[in-house]
């Protein structure tokens, strides 16, 4: 098997998994735009955006309903 960074790694796991069952979706801050670190990047193009959805964390929707 080829050396892959961890970043590299965690996509194609998620890749394998989301490609295995057609459940699976994945949701989280900026995953559809490749994550933080790139590590969800293709996948919006792959699985389209019924199965790959960013949303925003809970915290920054609580500050602005209660500075």
């Amino acid at each position: 098997m080829p050396e892959l960074r961890y970043n590299r790694m965690v996509a194609a796991a998620l890749a394998d998994a989301m490609a295995e069952d057609p459940a699976v979706i994945l949701l989280g801050e900026d995953v559809s735009g490749g994550g933080v670190y790139g590590a969800t990047r293709g996948l919006l193009e792959r699985f389209g955006p019924e199965r790959v959805r960013s949303y925003e964390l809970l915290a920054d929707v609580a500050r602005r309903i209660d500075p």
